[in-house]
């Protein structure tokens, strides 16, 4: 087996972990970390591992092998715990909850308060594929109407905070129903035109 010297999160107690290139991974390594230096208690978020020259992402790399990251035998490894973020930091990173209503369905959603009242509806349209999003209306946590015709405005810009619960109401219709609708106006527009004409002509 090869080896890794491990240096704990205050640096005084080292450890030698002994793994193999074909089957040890970044996983094993971080549980055998919380395991050996007794950070069951701090979350896993705050501890970090870091190589003399990088640092190894447990989030994205937990399966890969160490091996495959560039880790060597006998390389020193080191172990950091980050202070909580203060709850303010926290805050500002959690999403705006958004109550849609349709009729009788009812769900939520999340999405950024940087986001543009645009890509919210999108997010939304994109549940429901042929059906299509009409007569939306948008409300924040106070249940006041915020005017959404401006898809480019984020929603920050309503004073909307992270965290809170805004209220989205929204019909639906199928596409070919949209279609008709829209051919129906065309025909009723052109009737009315082709009538007032006939009207001018034989008022000539």
């Amino acid at each position: 087996p090869c080896q890794l010297a491990i240096n704990g999160p205050d640096e005084k107690e080292k450890v030698i972990f002994e793994w193999y290139r074909a089957k040890t991974t970044l996983g094993m390594l971080r549980e055998y970390v919380i395991e050996y230096f007794s950070l069951q208690s701090v979350e896993r978020q705050r501890i970090h591992l870091f190589t003399i020259c990088d640092e190894l992402d447990l989030l994205s790399d937990s399966d890969k092998r160490l091996s495959e990251l560039g880790v060597s035998d006998r390389m020193a490894i080191y172990v950091q715990i980050i202070p909580p973020l203060p709850l303010t930091i926290a805050n500002q990173k959690k999403d705006v909850h958004v109550q849609c209503t349709n009729g009788n369905n009812k769900f939520v959603i999340d999405v950024s308060k940087t986001g543009t009242i645009g890509e919210l509806k999108i997010k939304i349209q994109k549940r429901y594929g042929d059906e299509h999003i009409t007569k939306f209306q948008l409300f924040n946590e106070a249940k006041e109407e915020i005017h959404s015709n401006d898809s480019d405005r984020i929603l920050k810009s309503f004073g909307i905070k992270s965290d809170q619960t805004i209220f989205a109401n929204f019909h639906l219709v199928t596409r070919n129903t949209q279609s008709a609708i829209v051919n129906n106006e065309s025909k009723t527009s052109k009737q009315s035109f082709s009538s007032s004409t006939t009207k001018n002509n034989h008022d000539k």
